[in-house]
């Protein structure tokens, strides 16, 4: 592979007028039919990748300066999303036909004009992709520069590949993290050969410098531990710039390690703390990159990373969680009992699994009557409460199965309630459930109008295949009783 800060030769940006400096490329002008499902690059071409990426990966290093006419990339285009006359310098990008050969494409961000840049992405495939993919076939020795620390499948029903390989790298500059994701089609990059042989993606982007809180994480006491873990917790979400209809969620990989490394270094409520951020603030797929971390604590049968394992479906850990549930300590105590079920169907029993939809199912069922209060006659309403806790404990394993399960109780008609203070529709229980494995999905939190609601269940019909019969009920219940009774006028 070329040298790390190689931009002349074989990786210097192409120019039309010279068409001779292109690539040879045997699918140029073959129509799509045409074009095999896997297109071999030559070992000019596979040079030529390294090339580019490794210019990529010192720009975000800031070993060499990025032009907007730049000697790798040729010339590049700001993004500006009103006015073309006033780009908005913070995002650089590098078309098709900067390169030298078909289908390459490059781009660059940063906070604003004055910083460095601090994220870059290159996508990479034939004309006919998905169908077709490039097949690399990269030695080890391409990811020299930098540091395994794992690898997933991830399912993406709703996009062009519903089945990816991610794995993920990271390097240390300059007291700061790199952190790098490439993204595979598993049938060039299987995860069992230990890193990507092949990729269609990889996003590259520039962590904080988080060492003053590491070390303080594992040293500090419980108070500054807490203050530090919420400290990490708004530099993540900061950090995410969500689109309008999402929220910001925890991606950061350098933020997510310190959250799931310092933040368990000492048993305490900074620990307990760190957990709830990493289930409340990030995606299954941003956790399931950490995998090594909670199985090598499951492995020792300890509890500790237990529910953000069974979020992020880290199913390496599945025969030492089935282990757990066989020791005594899981099974006398009814809360660890529970605890570690929802685990076992999170990470792939099937039978527990089926036990906690079919729990849902008769919770519905005999749901008891509603408790009087003294504000209105209740009559006869059935009490949903029992209910919405078996679709939270749905919620929590996460998987398709259970997951399509509570989109059917988007349409309930039952309530929890809290005697003489609340009262709540359970297809807000439903919501959460889906919300905890979704959470940057705004339309999942709490719909506003009608308009809100059906748009949820389009969501599950898009995500998870549900299916709704008739139009979406009007709009739930989700209401406090009043704190105090009138007082009536009095008699004269």
């Amino acid at each position: 592979m070329a040298s790390a800060g190689a931009v002349e030769g074989n990786c210097a940006a192409d120019v039309p007028a010279m068409s001779s400096r292109k690539l040879m490329d045997l699918y140029k002008d073959s129509e799509l039919d045409d074009i095999p499902s896997r297109v071999p690059l030559t070992a000019e071409q596979q040079e030529y990748v390294g090339c580019l990426f490794n210019s990529m990966l010192d720009v975000i290093e800031q070993k060499r300066s990025l032009g907007e006419n730049d000697s790798a990339f040729g010339q590049g285009k700001f993004f500006w999303p009103k006015e073309p006359s006033k780009p908005i310098k913070s995002s650089l990008s590098y078309e098709v036909d900067n390169f030298k050969f078909r289908s390459i494409s490059i781009g660059f961000t940063r906070k604003d004009p004055a910083s460095a840049w601090s994220m870059a992405g290159l996508r990479i495939h034939p004309r006919n992709f998905p169908y077709g993919v490039f097949e690399m076939r990269l030695p080890k020795s391409f990811f020299g520069r930098l540091v395994f620390e794992s690898s997933h499948a991830e399912e993406r029903k709703n996009e062009s590949l519903e089945i990816v390989n991610v794995f993920w790298y990271k390097k240390e500059t300059n007291g700061r993290t790199i952190n790098l994701g490439f993204e595979a089609d598993p049938r060039v990059s299987d995860l069992k050969d230990g890193y990507p042989r092949s990729f269609h993606s990889v996003a590259i982007y520039l962590g904080p410098n988080l060492e003053p809180f590491t070390k303080e994480l594992a040293t500090g006491t419980t108070d500054v531990r807490e203050s530090i873990v919420r400290q990490l917790e708004k530099l993540g979400l900061a950090m995410d710039a969500p689109a309008p209809d999402k929220f910001a969620v925890i991606r950061d990989h350098s933020i997510i390690r310190a959250l799931a490394v310092g933040g368990f270094a000492k048993d305490d409520a900074a620990a307990d703390r760190a957990a709830q951020i990493l289930l409340d603030r990030c995606t299954p797929s941003d956790l399931a990159a950490f995998a090594p971390i909670y199985t090598a604590s499951l492995r020792q049968l300890k509890g500790d990373y237990l529910r953000i394992a069974a979020k992020a479906k880290t199913v390496e850990a599945r025969r030492f969680v089935e282990k757990m549930a066989l020791q005594a300590q899981w099974r006398a105590q009814p809360e660890r009992r529970h605890a570690i079920r929802l685990a076992q169907a999170a990470l792939g029993n099937i039978r527990i699994e089926n036990e906690f939809i079919d729990a849902a199912v008769q919770a519905e069922r005999s749901a008891p009557p509603a408790p009087r209060n003294r504000f209105y006659n209740v009559g006869m309403a059935r009490d949903g409460t029992e209910l919405a806790e078996r679709l939270q404990s749905l919620g929590w394993i996460g998987t398709r199965s259970s997951l399509l399960a509570a989109c059917g109780y988007l349409r309930s008609p039952l309530k929890s309630y809290v005697r003489d203070i609340s009262e709540r529709s359970v297809r807000y229980a439903a919501l959460d459930a889906l919300l905890y494995n979704y959470p940057d999905e705004r339309l999942l939190h709490g719909p506003k109008d009608h308009a809100g609601w059906i748009a949820a269940e389009q969501f599950c019909t898009r995500n998870l295949d549900a299916v709704f019969d008739g139009p979406t009920p009007d709009l739930p219940p989700d209401l406090p009783y009043p704190t105090r009774m009138l007082t009536p006028p009095s008699r004269k």
